[in-house]
């Protein structure tokens, strides 16, 4: 059996005028506990995914919380 790769994309968002940070990602139990751990996580039923405020803290967070996740682990923003 092959493993699915994992991945996680970021996309820009405009939530009640607001630049917000979309997070869209394979479903996977270790990657759903870590994005819990970024700074204050909301899901968007408008866009099917989890968002966080969109700064250049939050973005070092997130680079950094999934940083060497799994082998084939792809951000892309």
């Amino acid at each position: 059996m092959m493993n699915t790769p994992k991945s996680i994309t970021l996309h820009h968002l405009m939530i009640k005028n607001q630049k917000m940070i979309g997070i869209q990602f394979t479903q996977d139990k270790l990657i759903q506990n870590l994005i819990k751990g970024l700074p204050e996580p909301r899901w968007s039923t408008k866009y099917h995914m989890v968002y966080i405020l969109n700064t250049e803290k939050n973005l070092g967070i997130i680079f950094n919380t999934f940083k060497g996740l799994y082998g084939s682990t792809i951000i892309n923003f």
